[in-house]
């Protein structure tokens, strides 16, 4: 686990000196809150939310 969160962050990183923003859920966060996840992920995206 410890090394896939090491791999995790460097591929963030380079995604984020791409320029592109890294959102990131939990597996728990999407299946207990799928609206909050939705709603954040419009928030992102600058959309107001429906």
């Amino acid at each position: 686990a410890l090394l896939d969160r090491e791999a995790d962050m460097e591929r963030d990183a380079r995604l984020t000196a791409m320029g592109l923003r890294v959102m990131r859920f939990s597996y728990r966060r999407l299946t207990r809150d799928p609206e909050g996840v939705y709603v954040d992920l419009r928030g992102a995206l600058g959309l107001a939310a429906a």
